[in-house]
C-alpha cells in the first residue's frame, strides 16, 4: 500500500539531476553546492537554471561552510545576505 503523505524530496546540484529527479517522482528538490562535503548553499547561476526548469518545488540549502553548525557573526551575516539576495528568485523555501 502507498502512503499518499509521503513527499520524496531530492537533494540535487546541478539541472541534469533536478530533470532525473523530476521524472524519477520526486516531489520538490533542496538545490545544494557541494553535496560530497554534506551541502552548501550553491551558486546562482546553477540555482536559476534549476528553478527555470523543473516544475516541481524547489528550496535551497543556505550553508556557509563545511564543518561544524557553529558559525560566527561573519558567517551568520553572510548567509542572511545570502537569504535575501535569493529571496526574489521563485522558490518554496530555505
Amino acid at each position: 500500500m502507498v502512503n499518499k503523505n509521503i513527499i520524496i524530496e531530492s537533494c540535487v546540484e546541478n539541472v541534469a539531476e533536478a530533470i532525473f529527479a523530476e521524472q524519477e517522482g520526486a516531489h520538490q528538490l533542496e538545490v545544494c553546492g557541494d553535496l560530497e562535503h554534506d551541502g552548501l548553499t550553491p551558486n546562482d547561476d546553477i540555482l536559476l537554471d534549476i528553478i527555470n526548469t523543473v516544475r516541481i518545488p524547489c528550496t535551497v540549502m543556505i550553508r556557509s561552510r563545511t564543518g561544524d553548525f557553529y558559525y560566527s557573526q561573519a558567517e551568520l551575516a553572510r548567509m542572511l545576505a545570502d537569504i535575501q539576495r535569493i529571496k526574489a528568485y521563485r522558490l518554496d523555501g530555505f
